[in-house]
């Protein structure tokens, strides 16, 4: 996710605005967010699920943001959080290439939700994120939805998966694998914050 007009931060930096402890050189720059598979050697990456730990040791991350009892198996600095799902949702926004730009997503003059509960109080209004720029990828939207909307998602985005022999991860519904994934995990975090 880095791009040419990213900032870099320490390590230090991040932590303290995470909350995080250091292991390892807290000195050391990243100016992106990755995958443990994709990351390269000036991106963090994050380890939120236990089903992503084999992907651990081969990671070309600078450093990995996860929990306290894996950091000794880390083979690079990291970040340590209670919750790493909570500082992967917010390194996601800080790392955002389009962050400076006007919030997008929910307009103002947003109306449905206030109508439908004027009709009818107990009624309950839900967006499902399937449509959204990125395809749902949009915790800037998820965290301004007001408390009373129900947020709909497809646990299994993102869901890592192999067969044949081949590894991939669920793209869009899987009726093989059973969320939740990745993404719809993350989307819990925001929503609940």
């Amino acid at each position: 996710m880095t791009d040419a007009i990213s900032h870099r931060y320490t390590l230090y930096d991040l932590a303290e605005r995470l909350g995080a402890g250091v292991v390892g050189d807290g000195s050391r720059q990243v100016a992106g967010l990755a995958t443990l598979s994709d990351a390269g050697p000036d991106e963090i990456s994050f380890l939120a699920n236990k089903a992503y730990l084999k992907h651990l040791a081969g990671t070309r991350a600078a450093a990995v943001l996860l929990h306290p009892s894996y950091a000794g198996e880390c083979p690079v600095a990291c970040l340590t959080l209670d919750n790493p799902y909570l500082g992967y949702a917010e390194l996601s926004r800080l790392f955002d290439p389009l962050a400076n730009r006007p919030a997008q997503g929910i307009h103002d003059s947003a109306v449905i939700e206030a109508g439908v509960h004027r009709a009818n109080p107990q009624a309950h209004v839900m967006v499902w994120d399937w449509g959204w720029k990125g395809h749902g990828e949009a915790p800037d939207t998820i965290a301004r939805l007001p408390e009373s909307i129900w947020l709909m998602s497809v646990s299994e985005w993102s869901l890592p998966i192999e067969r044949g022999g081949i590894k991939s991860e669920v793209g869009e519904h899987a009726i093989s694998a059973v969320g939740p994934g990745p993404r719809a995990e993350i989307d819990d975090v925001i929503g609940d914050h």
